[in-house]
């Protein structure tokens, strides 16, 4: 019998990965330690009994079922020392050779050691991918896949589901005058109280921010929603102790209904967000479910939409520059390009309030050109500053690889200006692969890392599948997203996500870029655990060309 597992439970449990009975493979049993030979293990490290392990433990009921005399067993350790697993051999008869059992066994344990800690790496990666690390709720991108579940099932059963969109009234005040550690803690207790108002088979997700939302899947009556809405109400209203103060909040809750509202899982977000800013206008602390004329506040969108396709044209729209920093010389190891847009009457609008809107109406092709030629553009003159410069690296969406023209149209622009393909990195995010043109996007990245361009994953760690898509696709560089980077002398769970990504971007052999930077502890944090490159406010703001010229010139003493 031989039988190998992690430690569950603080090291109360076992739960085998591989048992092996009578020549019968067994998966995920689990067991208790306690009055077993391998409690011992855990305790005290290799253990040997020949004959006799029926009689040292007599509270072991499972030794005397199966017959067992003989035990070997011996801890498996993480790569810091800790007890993370256990592996056994036991015989119904006693070891003829038991220095070679012990041997083997220890030689064992060592590759299973190091199989559960890549194991266990992975599997933090994959939970703070898909979970958000403050309320430990689905995230957006957990969300949008349970919520698309949800609406397969309607359709195929004839269901009815609800969404809805939940803000917490007021909240900016609760940072700027508790701070933020007490807005944190807000938002928890309000994730507690938002989970004891739905059923299991309903989803609450965090979106990021103040905002959650959640799926009700088959609601059995079109009064429904509004009565968990009105619980959820409720629930928010009861006072809060936030470190010795009682706090009083609330929300303002949206709801839109498959299908009468829509039948697409961004719609029914949109329409659920649109409602609850309708609560808001009303007075907050209410609910309201969605109607069509809400639709007049897409006029908004539709007039923002013309001012943008008129500033394409006429050149409106402005390249900046921030740079990507090494920490071993602190020179410019590469500039990552970003649009900016200074409206003629509404001033600089910012890139979340028109990439969205570029995206839908597929502006984004023409907008994504304008950048790409402008970052090719001026390569060379940033290389005649820097010379240990790479790359520039420019952003492109999921919606410009659905154009059969890309790779033409940037080869050319590249071979105009007189550059190489692998001074351009071209940058994206797993949003990518979530596409109806996954595939066709896949081949479109390995044809484009073929003509020599460097690729990079943006956002890494918070999107839901990038372990299988470092596999699929050529990339060279991850990017560590900038919200693990703020928590890292503060939050393990972040330290902890952090090391894993440099981790893992060494096993594959690609470069590691941590994104936003803004402290020198963070910098020295960083370097220190085996990341090279970085980026962030505490290099440089976002800049025109002349303008960063003069800055980094300026710090880094040209």
């Amino acid at each position: 019998m031989v039988l190998i597992g992690p430690l569950l439970d603080g090291g109360e449990t076992v739960q085998t990965k591989s048992l092996m009975i009578d020549g019968q493979l067994l998966e995920d049993f689990t067991y208790s330690l306690s009055g077993t030979p391998c409690e011992r293990v855990i305790k005290d490290g290799t253990q040997m009994f020949n004959g006799n392990v029926q009689a040292l433990f007599p509270a072991d009921q499972e030794l005397v079922d199966l017959g067992m005399k003989a035990y070997i067993g011996t801890r498996i350790l993480d790569r810091s020392g800790e007890v993370i697993g256990h592996l056994a051999v036991l015989k119904r008869s006693v070891f003829e050779q038991p220095e070679t059992v012990r041997l083997i066994i220890d030689s064992v344990s060592a590759r299973a050691a190091y199989e559960f800690d890549r194991l266990l790496t992975e599997r933090v990666i994959l939970q703070q991918a898909t979970t958000d690390s403050l309320t430990s709720l689905p995230n957006r991108s957990a969300f949008m896949d349970r919520l698309q579940q949800s609406l397969h099932q309607a359709e195929r059963n004839g269901e009815r589901l609800a969404v809805l969109f939940i803000d917490v009234d007021n909240f900016k005040l609760v940072n700027d005058q508790q701070g933020h550690a007490a807005g944190d803690l807000v938002l928890k207790i309000m994730a507690s109280r938002l989970l004891k108002c739905v059923r299991k088979n309903d989803v609450l997700g965090r979106l990021g921010g103040d905002e959650f939302v959640v799926v009700l899947n088959d609601i059995s009556s079109v009064d429904a929603p509004e009565i968990v809405a009105r619980n959820m109400l409720k629930a928010i209203t009861k006072g809060m102790d936030i470190e010795g103060q009682l706090l009083s909040m609330s929300c303002s809750i949206g709801i839109s209904v498959y299908p009468q509202d829509a039948t697409e899982s961004d719609s029914l977000i949109r329409h659920a967000d649109e409602a609850m800013y309708r609560a808001k206008d009303q007075g907050r602390n209410n609910c309201k479910f969605f109607i069509a004329d809400m639709n007049k506040g897409m006029a908004i969108n539709n007039l923002l939409e013309h001012d943008l396709r008129k500033a394409i044209a006429s050149r409106e729209l402005e390249v900046y520059y921030q740079p990507i920093m090494s920490l071993s010389d602190n020179s410019v190891y590469k500039l990552e390009a970003l649009v900016r847009w200074n409206h003629p009457e509404k001033g600089m609008v910012m890139p979340d309030q028109f990439i969205p809107i570029a995206e839908r109406s597929g502006l984004i092709i023409p907008l994504g050109d304008f950048v790409f030629e402008q970052a090719c553009q001026d390569y060379l003159r940033f290389k005649q500053h820097f010379n240990r410069l790479e790359s520039i690296s420019v952003n492109f969406s999921a919606r410009q690889f659905s154009d059969g023209g890309l790779i033409e149209r940037i080869t050319s622009v590249v071979a105009s200006n007189k550059i190489r393909p692998c001074n351009i990195e071209i940058e994206i995010t797993e949003s990518l692969f979530i596409e109806d043109n996954d595939l066709a996007s896949i081949n479109a990245l390995h044809e484009l890392s073929r003509l020599g361009f460097k690729l990079a994953l943006d956002d890494f760690g918070t999107g839901y599948s990038s372990l299988g898509y470092l596999k699929k696709v050529p990339i060279d560089t991850l990017k560590i997203d900038r919200s693990f980077i703020g928590g890292l002398s503060s939050d393990a769970d972040d330290m902890l996500l952090v090391c894993s990504i440099i981790e893992l971007a060494r096993s594959f052999r690609l470069v590691v870029v941590a994104e936003g930077v803004e402290t020198q502890e963070q910098e020295y944090i960083l370097r220190n655990k085996g990341c090279n490159f970085a980026q962030g406010y505490y290099y440089a703001h976002p800049a025109p060309m002349d303008k960063l010229l003069t800055m980094l010139e300026a710090d880094l003493g040209h």
